[in-house]
C-alpha cells in the first residue's frame, strides 16, 4: 500500500509537472495572440515553430511556421512575407512553390526587408518563379545592394554591369560593385534573414574580381590592395595574383620576393593547388 500511495503521488507530480510545463510553453498564447490580428506575435510563433530549444515543450512544426508568417503577411508585416518566401523557395513546412515565393519576396522588397530584393532580383533576372524581367531584376539588386548593403546582391550586381546581364555595360559601375561586395562593412542583414540569405561581412572573391578589372586597367597599386583583401578573407586565388603581381610589375627586391613567396604559401593553404608545388 505505501508504494503503490508513493507511485501515485509520484504520477500526480509527472502531470503536474508536464501541465506547468505545457502552460509554461509560449507558443499557444503567441498563435493565439496572432489569430487575434497582432503581427509582432506572427513573427514570434513563426520562429517558434522552427525551433527546437528546450524551452518549448511542442515539437517542431514548420507548416504552423508557414502559417504564421503567412499570417504576419496579410497583416502587412514584411518580415513575415520574407519567412514565407523563403519556405516556399525552399519547400520547408510545404511543397517548394517557386511562385508563390517570388511573390512574397517581392512584396517584402517593397517593404524594404533587408535581403529581400536580392532573392526577388536574381529570381526576376533568371525568370525563376515567373517571367524573365531583367530590368526590374536589376533595379532589385541594386537596392539591395545600395540600400541594405547586401554584398552579395553588390556581387551579382557587379556581373551584371560587367557583362551586360540586363543592363548596358559598365565598367565603372561594375568595378564599384565589385569593391563594396570586397570591402565589405557594416550590412542591413542580421539574425534570420542572415543566416537564410548567406550573409557575410564580405565577399572574398568580388576582390579577386576588381583586382583582375584594374590589373587589366594597369592600376596595378589598386589591384594589389584588392587581391590583399581577398587574400586576407581566404581567397587562394587572390592570394595568388597578389604574389604574380608582385613577380611581374614589382620591383625585384628581397622584401618582394619574400612577400610574394608567402602570398604564393597562402595561395596554396586556401586552395590553390597549383602553388603548392613552388
Amino acid at each position: 500500500m505505501i508504494w503503490q500511495h508513493i507511485s501515485a503521488l509520484f504520477l500526480l507530480s509527472l502531470i503536474v509537472s508536464g501541465t506547468a510545463l505545457a502552460q509554461d510553453d509560449p507558443r499557444a498564447k503567441w498563435d493565439a495572440q496572432c489569430a487575434a490580428g497582432d503581427a509582432a506575435k506572427c513573427l514570434s510563433a513563426a520562429a517558434s515553430w522552427e525551433s527546437n530549444t528546450a524551452s518549448y515543450t511542442t515539437p517542431v512544426d514548420l507548416a504552423k511556421a508557414l502559417q504564421a508568417n503567412e499570417a504576419a503577411c496579410r497583416l502587412e508585416e514584411g518580415q513575415g512575407c520574407f519567412g514565407a518566401g523563403i519556405m516556399y523557395f525552399e519547400g520547408k513546412g510545404t511543397d517548394v512553390d517557386e511562385q508563390k515565393a517570388r511573390d512574397r519576396f517581392f512584396v517584402s522588397c517593397q517593404k524594404d526587408v533587408p535581403g529581400a530584393c536580392r532573392y526577388i532580383g536574381t529570381m526576376m533576372m533568371h525568370g525563376v518563379g515567373g517571367d524573365v524581367n531583367e530590368a526590374r531584376g536589376v533595379q532589385s539588386l541594386a537596392k539591395a545592394c545600395d540600400t541594405d548593403s547586401d554584398f552579395l546582391a553588390c556581387y551579382d550586381l557587379g556581373f551584371v554591369y560587367r557583362d551586360a546581364r540586363g543592363a548596358a555595360k559598365d565598367e565603372a559601375r561594375a568595378l564599384s560593385a565589385f569593391k563594396k561586395a570586397c570591402q565589405g562593412g557594416p550590412t542591413k542583414i542580421h539574425g534570420v534573414a542572415a543566416f537564410v540569405s548567406g550573409v557575410e561581412d564580405n565577399i572574398p572573391e568580388a576582390c579577386n574580381v576588381a583586382g583582375r578589372m584594374l590589373y587589366e586597367l594597369t592600376e596595378y597599386s589598386q589591384a594589389y590592395t584588392q587581391f590583399e583583401l581577398g587574400c586576407n578573407s581566404g581567397d587562394g586565388t587572390s592570394c595568388h595574383n597578389a604574389a604574380h603581381l608582385l613577380v611581374t610589375t614589382g620591383t625585384d627586391n628581397e622584401e618582394n620576393r619574400e612577400l610574394s613567396a608567402r602570398f604564393y604559401q597562402l595561395a596554396c593553404q586556401n586552395g590553390y593547388q597549383s602553388d603548392c608545388t613552388r
